[in-house]
């Protein structure tokens, strides 16, 4: 946490116990509450908002984004965006039936994590109960849940940036900025740029995506919407 070096103040505490971290909010009264970690109590980021904080973008966006499986079911069932077919899973048994419906080779990936932590490709059934066990073990949180998605081939990786704000009428609204391709040589990131260049449509279909996933989550700030683009 270099921050904390030249911060005023600092605290250290496990974000994922509510009591504490409600104390530390009550302690020093902030004006804004913004996330930054994907290891914390999001149920209590509900309660300190519903008590009158305010949480950027919003609580309840931020206890979607850090569970896969409520902003997959956001992202298909009320934005109605194209993702990879997947399946949770609460134990081994249940892994290897959606192994069967899914296909090989396929990706293991824990409910709350980032930068590849818990997750495993597999290509065969034999990989699985491990998988498993490294999903649900090795993710930011321990968790039973595990999902298990289609492994998709694609050409690039993009994200898109997109900022709600008020409008000049004072109506919320949100800006959509230019893709931002990202360049990963085997397994590892390399580099970024922006903007990247797509034909229109692709690029109208992109802005679409990227609006709607950010509409549906609401609240204001800064989104990163992660989208692959295949063809």
């Amino acid at each position: 946490a270099p921050a904390m070096q030249v911060a005023h103040r600092h605290h250290v505490l496990p974000m994922t116990e509510p009591a504490e971290l409600r104390a530390v909010v009550e302690r020093e009264s902030p004006d804004l509450i913004v996330p930054e970690i994907e290891q914390v109590a999001t149920d209590e980021l509900v309660r300190l908002e519903s008590d009158g904080w305010t949480v950027i973008p919003n609580a309840e966006a931020t206890r979607i984004t850090m569970d896969r499986e409520r902003l997959r079911r956001r992202a298909v069932d009320e934005a109605r965006v194209t993702t990879s077919r997947f399946a949770v899973v609460r134990s081994p048994e249940e892994a290897r039936a959606a192994v069967r419906e899914i296909g090989l080779p396929c990706l293991f990936k824990s409910m709350m994590s980032s930068s590849g932590h818990g997750m495993t490709r597999i290509d065969s059934p034999e990989q699985v109960d491990r998988a498993y066990a490294e999903a649900s073990e090795h993710g930011r949180v321990p968790n039973p849940r595990v999902m298990v998605e289609e492994f998709l081939r694609f050409d690039r990786e993009v994200t898109m940036l997109t900022l709600r704000h008020y409008d000049r009428e004072g109506r919320p609204t949100t800006t959509v900025l230019d893709p931002i391709a990202h360049a990963r040589p085997g397994t590892l990131y390399h580099e970024s740029w922006q903007p990247e260049r797509f034909p229109q449509a692709i690029g109208s279909e992109l802005d679409r995506v990227a609006r709607r996933v950010t509409d549906r989550l609401g609240g204001f700030g800064i989104f990163g919407v992660e989208c692959f683009v295949a063809g």
